[in-house]
């Protein structure tokens, strides 16, 4: 049987833990805040708004592209499915090579479409 002090020891062992478990969530969700706050600046200094505009429109009908490709190469017939594959792969390159091309707004994209604040997700800035 524990102790008065032993069991006073572990409800201020579990307190500590819950305290530290939330503030490393606080702290995550800061990170990625600051990530994508840095990142729109910076792509507010290359990119002109409408060229920001212009490549989430792209992306967007890129990965839409992928998913449709993906999709058709999940229910290919047998005797198509190499084709699927061919059509899947080249969708998937296209996406690739622009996000290679405009690596920083790629960056951008993603941190916002997993930020655990989802506030400023795909908000164009001025």
């Amino acid at each position: 049987m524990q102790t008065q002090e032993e069991h006073m020891t572990d409800d201020s062992q579990k307190a500590l833990l819950t305290s530290l478990s939330k503030v490393a969530n606080f702290l995550e969700k800061t990170s990625a805040s600051l990530q994508v706050l840095s990142l729109m600046k910076l792509a507010e200094e290359f990119y002109t708004k409408d060229e920001r505009k212009d490549f989430y429109a792209r992306q967007a009908a890129l990965i839409q592209e992928y998913i449709e490709a993906h999709k058709e190469l999940k229910a290919a017939a047998p005797n198509k499915y190499t084709e699927a594959i061919d059509k899947s792969r080249a969708a998937r390159e296209r996406l690739a090579d622009f996000e290679q091309t405009h690596s920083l707004l790629a960056k951008l994209y993603r941190l916002k479409a997993t930020s655990p604040d989802k506030s400023h997700q795909y908000v164009e800035t001025n």
